[in-house]
């Protein structure tokens, strides 16, 4: 027996057997200890090896455990044998009650060997356990001396005295570890206890034989192992080493632990990981362990307060390949990190750096290696914020170009004053570190003048690195070289534009005044003019205002390379006001064309100053539309680059304006002397939705205010609707196929949607007669719509062609009138002339699809989806169909006699 006393897991082990009269199976001892099953055999085999339990097989793979001390028989009361299991180790109690005729079959199944030998030391009984150990026939060895078996003289002398000292009370039984010989030459490793009993012919000796082979390697395995693992441990500086086993329990541990865990590796040993770790140690080690006991290998860092440890655990597998446990290894690996950290960073300076030349000296565009730049200190610098700022401002601040941390809460920073401004002066550096924070300001200086500074700010411990510094200076220097670049090409772009430009202008001017003579309404005049100009290569866009005489104010009326330049800005034109409509509202005062050589700088352009920027020009001109003393607004034409407009092209587009005014006069005038007539139709059709599958009844109200007939019969309605009518059109939607799609536009209130469809009979009678539908309403399931047709039409035909669809309908009013050339219906005659049909419904579907609006409702990609054309396609349609008529056809009211 193993001596000392036994390990707390091993001593909950074997406690199990308190009281226990019968074997136990492994299951059994693990649901009393709830641990699992591997553990608790570990655990049962330990005890076997210290001679405290005993252990048979049972069947192919089960296993039963007992008390180490054999099971006595004695007689009950009534002369019956019962067994008993007694304290301690004393066979002699058992050979007390032997009756061979009984005993013997309990003994041939014992997994230890068990004999017998007579006074002379001659055996006289042997279980087959016995032979199997010795290799030797039970017949041949019954009569022959022990010493046949046995030749090591110790336990021959255990056997010749242990009688003797048991009869003197000296003992109760003696044990022995040695080898006995087998066949084939071979030896094993047995454990021997013997005693002797009693007899009337003396004294018997009886003896157990224990097989300690499979246990003395596993002794000299865990030796080896742990001889191991303490080299591996003095060859690991501040590491640790340990093995767990499946119930996530240390049970080997060598080592120096993190000084902030306050328990040394010994203290881990049989205590389980999350009981003796603190939770934050322990969340990050146990997906380790268990990690490996599934028979991975997992390899992590763990950190331990302010210590950072790399950890490897892998699984430690049995004979037959089973994994019973985990190997970890940690080691304290903080200050390599910090080296590995610093020398990353370095690393990913000179990486930055490199990347950023490359782009400076390849032309880069300013504003994306502004990005570039903040982007690379952020990302390499322990700051609270950097940026790029430009010293070109107005309003006494610098501009930031590019940043990261500052919010627009935060102060600007000024042009006078401050650690920026000292930089820009002395075109030097600036360091600044107070105790508190810090800040690093290198001036940006691609001339003799600084451009700008490149500052970095954050709260640190009160010292900046030199290192710092020189990878601030070194941004800031590539910066400079890329802005010197920029600005050589920027003068080389300009002289090559401006003689382009010039001979350019020749060419719109008369390319204008050819458009704008075939024109009819004013629309078309101002559409074609910016249209011509935005598609010039001297200019980026170009729009049209019109002059409110009842606001003061210049409205848009056209425009064109450009979308929103004027939402929420109002243009004043008061004279009595303060000037704040900038060239523009001079222009209309002084009727004379205005010119801009730099947008950023001129104070006139002071109230668009954001949109300068934003929209990417440099310089304008604002050119008065004007004939025979009357104005009709201002043309307005933007270039990118700055001092576009010189001597030359101011005398040339100056006479865009009389050109332009001269147009629309004569469109004027030829409008006013052109007339038509329609016919009006007011049709109800009560039930609509009779006979259309439908789930629920016809709710709410809904509109059908506009309709484009697309290629193959389908429709493109547009319209609006309460939310109970919305319901009801979606249910339209699902039970009929040809309602192809309804589709939201807006959600309101009222909600606009967009239907299509295939082939629908309200409709498609309207448009087979030519008709044109003013405006539908449905209320309820009742529908009343407003027609129009030419006089020509067969009126009686186009109320028959619908009835025939609908039986209830009903002409509820008809009359003829004269309408001006403004009437959409007349329009829609020019466009019948003027426009191809895809033109036309490219137009249209964009129209009342809101693609026109601002900001768009729909996008040209979904109303392609909807004309089921490619976008391509669609744009190029469109694009031609502008040119043409635009929002006049639109825009137009029908005038109705009183």
């Amino acid at each position: 027996m193993t001596p000392g006393p036994l390990p707390p897991p091993l001593a909950e082990t074997e406690a199990v057997f308190d009281g226990a009269s019968t074997p136990l199976t492994t299951p059994e001892v693990a649901a009393h200890l709830d641990v699992g099953r591997r553990s608790t055999y570990n655990r049962l085999q330990d005890l076997v090896d210290r001679d405290r339990l005993r252990t048979k097989k049972v069947g192919a793979n089960a296993r039963i455990w007992w008390r180490s001390s054999p099971s006595t028989a004695t007689a009950g009361a009534d002369g019956a044998a019962t067994t008993s299991t007694p304290d301690g180790d004393a066979p002699e109690q058992l050979a007390d009650a032997i009756d061979a005729d009984r005993l013997d079959p309990l003994l041939d199944i014992l997994d230890d060997g068990v004999f017998t030998l007579d006074a002379a030391g001659r055996y006289t009984w042997v279980n087959e356990t016995y032979t199997s150990l010795v290799g030797r026939d039970g017949e041949d060895l019954v009569g022959t001396h022990v010493s046949t078996v046995f030749d090591d003289p110790d336990v021959l002398d255990a056997i010749e005295t242990c009688g003797r000292e048991l009869h003197r009370g000296e003992r109760e039984s003696a044990r022995r570890d040695t080898q006995v010989a087998v066949s084939g030459g071979q030896s094993r490793a047995v454990a021997v206890t013997v005693t002797a009993v009693a007899t009337d012919d003396g004294l018997d000796r009886f003896g157990v034989v224990t097989d300690t082979t499979e246990r003395d390697e596993r002794e000299r395995a865990l030796v080896e192992a742990n001889t191991q693992l303490q080299t591996l441990v003095d060859t690991i500086p501040n590491g640790t080493v340990t093995l767990v086993d499946d119930d996530l329990r240390y049970v080997t541990a060598f080592g120096t632990t993190s000084d902030s865990l306050d328990v040394s590796a010994a203290d881990l040993e049989g205590k389980r990981i999350a009981d003796v770790l603190p939770e934050e140690v322990a969340d990050q080690l146990v997906p380790a362990y268990e990690a490996a006991l599934a028979g991975a290998h997992y390899e992590s860092d763990v950190t331990v307060g302010d210590r950072t440890y790399e950890c490897h655990h892998v699984p430690v597998r049995d004979g037959d390949g089973e994994v019973y446990a985990a190997f970890g290894i940690a080691q304290d690996v903080t200050e390599r990190e910090e080296i590995a950290g610093a020398l990353r960073r370095q690393l990913q300076r000179q990486a930055g750096v490199t990347e950023l030349a490359r782009h400076a000296l390849g032309g880069g565009r300013p504003d994306a290696l502004f990005d570039e730049a903040v982007d690379l200190l952020a990302s390499t610098l322990d700051v609270s914020r950097c940026g790029v700022f430009d010293a070109t401002a107005v309003d006494g601040e610098l501009s930031r170009r590019a940043g990261v941390g500052w919010s627009d809460a935060d102060a600007p920073l000024p042009l006078d004053g401050g650690d920026a401004h000292r930089a820009l002066a002395s075109g030097e550096t600036v360091v600044v570190s107070d105790g508190a924070t810090s800040g690093i300001w290198a001036p940006i200086a691609p001339r003799d003048d600084s451009w700008g500074v490149v500052a970095v700010e954050g709260a640190v411990d009160g010292s900046v690195a030199d290192r710092d510094v020189v990878f601030v200076e070194s941004v800031a220097t590539l910066l400079a070289v890329a802005l010197a670049r920029h600005y050589r090409e920027i003068e080389a772009e300009a002289r090559r534009d401006f003689e382009v430009a010039v001979n350019n202008l020749h060419d719109v001017v008369r390319d204008v005044t050819a458009a704008v003579i075939d024109r009819s309404t004013r629309e078309e005049i101002e559409q074609t003019v910016c249209d011509r100009l935005a598609d010039s290569e001297s200019y980026e866009f170009a729009w049209i205002g019109a002059v409110d005489e009842t606001a003061d104010t210049v409205s848009l009326r056209a425009e064109a390379g450009v979308e929103g330049y004027l939402d929420e800005v109002t243009l004043s034109v008061d004279p009595d006001a303060d000037p704040d409509g900038g060239p523009t509202a001079d222009a209309v005062r002084t009727r004379t064309a205005q010119f801009t050589n730099d947008a950023r700088t001129d104070p006139r352009h002071a109230p668009v100053r954001d949109r300068v920027r934003q929209f990417g020009f440099r310089s304008s001109a604002a050119i008065p539309i004007t004939h025979e003393g009357t104005i009709y607004g201002v043309l307005n034409v933007y270039a990118a680059r700055p001092n576009a407009f010189g001597e030359r092209e101011r005398d040339v587009i100056a006479q865009l304006g009389e050109v332009v005014g001269h147009a629309i006069a004569a469109a004027e005038r030829k409008q006013a002397l052109l007339s038509d007539e329609l016919v009006e139709l007011t049709v109800r059709i009560d039930d609509v939705f009779e006979g259309v599958a439908t789930s629920v009844p016809p709710a709410g109200t809904f509109t059908f205010d506009y309709m484009v007939p697309l290629s193959g019969g389908d429709f493109l309605v547009y319209g609006t609707a309460t939310p109970d009518a919305m319901s009801f059109l979606r249910d339209v939607e699902e039970h009929n196929p040809e309602w192809d799609s309804v589709t939201v536009r807006s959600h309101g209130p009222p909600v606009t949607f967009e239907l299509r469809g295939v082939d629908l009979p309200v409709f498609s009678a309207i448009a087979s007669r030519g008709g044109h539908l003013e405006r539908a309403v449905v209320d309820e399931g009742d529908l009343r719509m407003t027609l129009y047709f030419a006089p020509s039409v067969d009126i009686p035909g186009a109320i028959e062609t619908l009835r025939r669809n609908y039986p209830q309908t009903v002409l509820r009013r008809r009359r003829q009138f004269t309408r001006s050339f403004e009437d959409t219906v007349r329009v829609h005659r020019r466009m019948v002339t003027d426009l191809t049909d895809r033109q036309r419904t490219a137009l249209e579907a964009a129209y009342h699809a809101g693609f026109f609006e601002w900001p768009r409702d729909t996008s040209g990609e979904e109303v392609a989806a909807a004309m089921d054309v490619a976008p391509p396609t669609f744009h190029q349609h469109l694009r031609k169909a502008q040119r043409k008529v635009y929002d006049a056809v639109f825009e137009s009211p029908i005038e109705r006699p009183e």
